[in-house]
C-alpha cells in the first residue's frame, strides 16, 4: 500500500497530521475493494510501533487513524508522527478490533461497563485488545465489518419501546432500523436518545451508548444516573404480557468513551459501539446503539473531501469522485452491518 508519488505522500501525511491530529493521509496504490475501513497498516521501515486503521476513501486520497501500542496496549495516537512514517507504508494481515473483555467481566459484576473504541477501561491505561479472530466468544470484534447482503436481513416485524411517545407513536423505530435526530442545540436530542435506553429497563435489549467527549469519570456518572433512572422506570412499569424480570440495565449497559477530542477516534467509537452491537445480534439477542454525535465522522469525511479537491497534481483529477455530505449515506453504512440478521452468509459480505 506505498503511494506512486513517495515525497507527495510524505508531505500530506505529515501536513494533516499538523492540520487534524489524530488524522493520516495516504495516496495508496490499491483499489478501494482492496484496501477496506478497519484494515490496519504498518508505517514506517519497523523503527518504531506506530500503526493506522483505513478510516474512508475520498476521491484517490485515503484517511487513517494512527494508532499506536498495537496490539497489546493500542490508543488513537494523536503525537507527533515520526519522520520516517512514509517509508514502507504496509498492509498486514490484521483489522482493527474492539476486546468484548472488559464490558464482559463488567457485566457478569452487575454493573455497567466504560470502555474505549478497543475495549479497555477508560479508568485503566489501554490494555488488552489484539487482532481480530479466532473463535472464542471473546474474540477481538472488527470495528468494521462488512455489511450484510440486503437479502440476508430479516423483515421487520416489531418495534423497539423508546419511552418517548411522539416517537413510539407518529415514527415507531423498528428493530433493525435506525433513526437520525437532527436538530439545534438544547432542543432534546439526547434527552430522546437517553430515554430509550432507560425505556429498556423492562427489556432484555443491551444498550450500548458511544460518547463524542472524553472523560471517564463524566461517562462514569452518567451511567449511574442511567441505571438510576432504569430503576425508577422498571418500578413504575414492570415488565408487559406476564414476561420474566430481566436483569437489571446495569448489567446490560456499555459506554463506549473517546481518550481524545480527535475526530479519528470519536469515530472509531461509533464503530465500536456498533461491534459491541452486532455481537449481542450474532449471538441472538436484541441490542439498542446509540451515538450521540455523528461530529466525528463527519470531520473526517469534510477532511478527506477539502484533499480530494486539491490533489489533481497527483494524478487524481481535483475534485474525483466527490459527492454530497456524508450524514446519511455514512450512518447508513456504518450501522447497515447492526442491523438484525435472518441468516449468518457463509460467503464474503459486501462491504
Amino acid at each position: 500500500a506505498t503511494g506512486n508519488h513517495p515525497a507527495a505522500m510524505s508531505k500530506l501525511l505529515h501536513g494533516l497530521s499538523r492540520a487534524a491530529p489524530g488524522l493520516l493521509a495516504l495516496r495508496p496504490t490499491l483499489s478501494a475493494e482492496s484496501l477496506r475501513p478497519g484494515m490496519l497498516l504498518r508505517l514506517g521501515g519497523g523503527g518504531h510501533p506506530l500503526h493506522a486503521a483505513l478510516l474512508c476513501w475520498r476521491g484517490g486520497i485515503a484517511l487513517a487513524a494512527p494508532i499506536s501500542g498495537w496490539p497489546g496496549s493500542p490508543r488513537v495516537h494523536t503525537g507527533p508522527v515520526p519522520d520516517d512514517a512514509s517509508d514502507g507504508v504496509a498492509l498486514i494481515d490484521a483489522v482493527a478490533a474492539i476486546s468484548p473483555a472488559a464490558s464482559d467481566a463488567a457485566s457478569a459484576a452487575g454493573a455497567p461497563a466504560v470502555v474505549d473504541c478497543f475495549g479497555a477501561p477508560l479508568a485503566s491505561p489501554p490494555a488488552g485488545s489484539a487482532p481480530a479472530g479466532g473463535g472464542s466468544s471473546r474474540a477481538p470484534l472488527p470495528l468494521m465489518a462488512a455489511s450484510p447482503w440486503q437479502a440476508d436481513l430479516q423483515p421487520i416485524h416489531a418495534s423497539l419501546h423508546t419511552g418517548t411517545a411522539a416517537v413510539d407513536v407518529l415514527t415507531p423505530i423498528g428493530r433493525g432500523q435506525t433513526m437520525l435526530i437532527i436538530g439545534p442545540d438544547g432542543t432534546g436530542k439526547s434527552s430522546v436518545a437517553l430515554d430509550a435506553i432507560v425505556a429498556q429497563a423492562t427489556s432484555a435489549v443491551h444498550c450500548i451508548l458511544a460518547l463524542s467527549s472524553p472523560g471517564a469519570q463524566d461517562a462514569a456518572e452518567l451511567a449511574a444516573w442511567l441505571c438510576s433512572r432504569a430503576e425508577a422506570f422498571a418500578a413504575r412499569n414492570g415488565t408487559t404480557g406476564g414476561a420474566a424480570s430481566p436483569e437489571p440495565l446495569s448489567g446490560r449497559l456499555t459506554i463506549v468513551v473517546p481518550r481524545s477530542e480527535t475526530a479519528a477516534e470519536r469515530t472509531l467509537v461509533a464503530a465500536a459501539a456498533c461491534a459491541l452491537g452486532e455481537r449481542v445480534r450474532d449471538r441472538g439477542g436484541h441490542a439498542l446503539v446509540v451515538v450521540d454525535s455523528w461530529q466525528g465522522p463527519c470531520e473526517v469525511w469534510e477532511e478527506a473531501s477539502a484533499l480530494a479537491a486539491g490533489v489533481g497534481g497527483l494524478g487524481v483529477p481535483a475534485g474525483a469522485g466527490l459527492a454530497g455530505p456524508p450524514d446519511g449515506a455514512s450512518v447508513a453504512e456504518l450501522v447497515a452491518g447492526a442491523q438484525r440478521l435472518d441468516r449468518l452468509p457463509a460467503g464474503p459480505r459486501r462491504q
